[in-house]
C-alpha cells in the first residue's frame, strides 16, 4: 500500500542560509616568566624585539650603502666626458626646438 504525503505535513523552508561560522578565538596571550598571564595582555620576550627590528636595520645599512655608492661614483676620471655627453645632448635637444619655430 503506497502512502502519499498530504499538504497538511509541513514543507521546509524554500532556502535555508549556510551555519554561520565562528571565527575562531584569538591567541591567548603567553605566560610572563614565573607567573600567571596578565589580563589579556601579550608579553614579548626578547627573540620578539630581535625580529622585529632586524629587517629595518638591514634595510637602512643596504640604503646606506646604496647612498654612498652613487655618491662615490659621481665625479672621478670619466667626469668630464660625462659632463660632455650630457652638454652634447642638451644642445641636440635645443637645437631640435629650435627648427621647430
Amino acid at each position: 500500500v503506497a502512502t502519499q504525503a498530504c499538504d497538511t505535513e509541513p514543507h521546509p523552508p524554500p532556502h535555508t542560509p549556510p551555519p554561520r561560522r565562528v571565527s575562531p578565538a584569538p591567541p591567548r596571550a603567553r605566560a610572563a616568566p614565573g607567573g600567571p598571564p596578565r589580563g589579556g595582555v601579550a608579553t614579548l620576550d626578547v627573540m620578539d624585539y630581535v625580529s622585529a627590528l632586524v629587517p629595518p636595520f638591514v634595510m637602512a645599512a643596504f640604503f646606506i650603502a646604496l647612498v654612498v655608492t652613487i655618491v662615490k661614483s659621481q665625479g672621478g676620471a670619466n667626469k668630464g666626458k660625462e659632463d660632455a655627453a650630457v652638454d652634447a645632448a642638451l644642445a641636440r635637444a635645443e637645437g631640435g626646438q629650435q627648427a621647430k619655430e
